[in-house]
């Protein structure tokens, strides 16, 4: 999963915490999964913001910690309560 990442978006700090944590292999590859379906065109790179909230919402089904995704890079979390996911404006609850 994650090779199928350009490295524009694998040398950002949030993806590179993620990759480097030693959270559950399912769990990160859904991460990879979120920034592979949300490369920003002009940049191919993925909006941390938006990246954080989901993991954090991830992180309730695989029951993990959020204070452990919480803290694995630092970015405020979503917009206003709201994150995008495949171009979808998505809710989160934290």
């Amino acid at each position: 999963m994650r090779s199928e990442i350009p490295k524009s978006a694998l040398n950002q700090s949030c993806v590179k915490a993620l990759y480097n944590s030693n959270l559950p292999l399912k769990f990160k590859n859904e991460g990879f999964k979120f920034v592979k379906r949300n490369l920003i065109s002009d940049c191919n790179k993925v909006a941390p913001s938006c990246f954080k909230a989901h993991l954090l919402k991830t992180a309730e089904k695989f029951k993990i910690n959020s204070d452990k995704v919480n803290n694995l890079f630092k970015s405020k979390i979503g917009f206003n309560g709201y994150y995008l996911d495949n171009e979808k404006l998505k809710k989160y609850h934290f």
